[in-house]
């Protein structure tokens, strides 16, 4: 049984960060020797591993405040508001190359040592950048309307190292966080409804 370069399994439930290199496919080539049976026990280690780790992901995002207005004391939307249908708009070297982030910064006048809220984070383009911009002195608070995006942004910042990055669940028409908290906050292709 041939190994592939990469864990797929891994892939899907830690991280792409976790690829096996062509070295560690090497070093678990023990693996094929050992027969089907040892490695579908590898693999489901693996995937409850993944599993535990979501678990605690989840864990420790929630709300950071009580709600606040109700949804229908918002006026309703004039037209249909799409579904979310994914964590990302763009890929971010383009969004890079457009310096968005600097845009930002510059016209918020942000600083290292702000408590920064990205609202409707998804995939954390804004979140990591910011990150690094208020630096440790700082924070970022990164929002969202579906845990899911949050425990996996919770993932790539880990890996990245950003310490000072605070996840906060929200509803689609409250951002769930408390009065006064943060120093200057970003929606960036986000719309808010009831």
């Amino acid at each position: 049984m041939e190994l592939p370069a990469t864990l797929n399994l891994v892939d899907l439930t830690v991280g792409a960060h976790l690829e096996l290199t062509k070295l560690g496919r090497l070093r678990l080539g023990w693996l094929r020797k050992l027969g089907r049976r040892v490695t579908a026990l590898v693999y489901a280690a693996t995937l409850l591993v993944a599993f535990a780790a979501t678990r605690a992901y989840a864990a420790e995002i929630g709300y950071l405040a009580p709600p606040g207005v109700a949804p229908n004391e918002f006026p309703s939307s004039q037209r249909p508001v799409a579904r979310i249908v994914s964590p990302r708009r763009s890929a971010e070297e383009h969004r890079d190359a457009l310096n968005e982030a600097g845009q930002i910064a510059r016209v918020l006048e942000l600083k290292p040592g702000m408590t920064v809220g990205d609202i409707g984070a998804g995939s954390g383009y804004h979140t990591v950048r910011l990150s690094y911009l208020v630096g440790p002195a700082g924070s970022v608070v990164a929002q969202d309307v579906t845990r899911d995006y949050l425990i996996e942004l919770a993932r790539r910042t880990e890996f990245l190292k950003l310490a000072n990055v605070q996840f906060a669940l929200g509803e689609p028409h409250d951002p769930r966080l408390p009065a006064s908290s943060l120093d200057a906050a970003i929606l960036v292709h986000t719309c808010i409804t009831r």
